[in-house]
């Protein structure tokens, strides 16, 4: 009786170890369009991107609609890998579909064209992400610069 149940707990440990692999570590981002800080603009010692991340689950199970993928604006040195602007940037989880939800057509949304319009604004104080629409976020440059 202590074999199954030490067997079952063994299983049970194992299958909880690979669901949080894959639910934590099973997404792919991909870098959608970055914007480097210009010259004209002083942060200190490094210089800086804004980057739109597009995050797609391996486990497409959990997707209830095909264009439910989530987005990071992440702010990083500009010298970072871009697999690495999630984990050492300043990021906030964004929803660019969701800002078009009342448009008849929000689901067949090309995100790739839109976020190529979007612009990004720099200055000393921070930056802003402006999306076609005109919804603006702003980053102050005291949450993103470290020196």
């Amino acid at each position: 009786m202590k074999k199954i149940i030490g067997s079952i707990f063994i299983t049970s440990l194992l299958f909880s170890a690979l669901a949080i692999y894959f639910v934590n570590f099973g997404d792919k981002s991909t870098v959608l369009k970055y914007w480097v800080q210009p010259k004209t603009v002083d942060y200190g010692l490094y210089p800086y991107r804004l980057s739109i991340l597009e995050k797609k689950s391996k486990l497409q199970i959990f997707k209830l609609w095909a264009k439910e993928n989530q987005y990071k604006i992440v702010i990083s040195k500009n010298n970072t890998k871009p697999e690495l602007h999630f984990m050492l940037g300043h990021n906030k989880s964004y929803s660019l579909a969701e800002s078009n939800k009342y448009s008849p057509n929000w689901k067949d949304i090309d995100i790739e064209a839109y976020v190529k319009k979007c612009t990004v604004v720099w200055n000393n104080e921070g930056v802003f992400f402006i999306e076609p629409s005109g919804h603006k976020l702003f980053f102050p440059s005291v949450a993103f610069v470290s020196e």
